[in-house]
C-alpha cells in the first residue's frame, strides 16, 4: 500500500470522520482563521524576514519559485496524487503564504478570503469546503 492510500486509509470510517471534526486546524478555519491567531508574525526579529525576503528578490521572485515547483511537481507521478486540480494557482498561494510568514503583511490572508466557498470532492468521495493547506490535504 503506497503512502497516499495509507493517508486516505486512516482518515476513513468514522474514526477518521471524528478526528478530522476535532482537529483545531479544521475547526478554527470553520470559525474564521486568522493567522495572528496563531502567531503569525511574533518571531523574534521580523526585520531579519523581511530583509531576507528583499534579498531574494521579494514576493514575485518566491512567487515564481514555488509556482516552478508546482510546475515540476504536476510532472512526477509520486507528487501530482496530491493535487487535486492543476487549475488551482498553487504555486500564487503558497508563496503569498511565504510571503506573509516573512513579514509581508496579510497578503494570504486577504487571498484567501477571495477564494470560493463552493465544496470539491476530496479524499474517500468527501465533500467539503476547501480553504487553505489543512483543508486541502484531508
Amino acid at each position: 500500500m503506497g503512502l497516499v492510500d495509507r493517508v486516505r486509509k486512516s482518515f476513513s470510517g468514522r474514526d477518521g470522520e471524528a478526528a478530522l471534526k476535532t482537529d483545531a486546524d479544521i475547526i478554527s478555519e470553520e470559525n474564521g482563521f486568522n493567522s495572528k491567531d496563531f502567531g503569525v508574525g511574533d518571531f523574534k526579529d521580523d526585520n531579519v524576514k523581511a530583509k531576507l525576503l528583499r534579498e531574494v528578490g521579494g514576493r514575485e521572485m518566491v512567487i515564481s519559485a514555488v509556482t516552478e515547483f508546482y510546475r515540476k511537481a504536476i510532472q512526477t507521478e509520486d507528487l501530482d496524487q496530491f493535487i487535486r486540480s492543476h487549475a488551482d494557482p498553487h504555486g500564487q498561494r503558497l508563496g503569498l503564504w511565504i510571503c506573509q510568514k516573512m513579514g509581508d503583511g496579510d497578503v494570504w490572508d486577504a487571498e484567501r478570503r477571495k477564494r470560493s466557498t463552493d465544496p470539491v470532492e476530496v479524499a474517500n468521495g468527501h465533500k467539503m469546503v476547501v480553504r487553505d493547506r489543512t483543508t486541502a490535504h484531508v
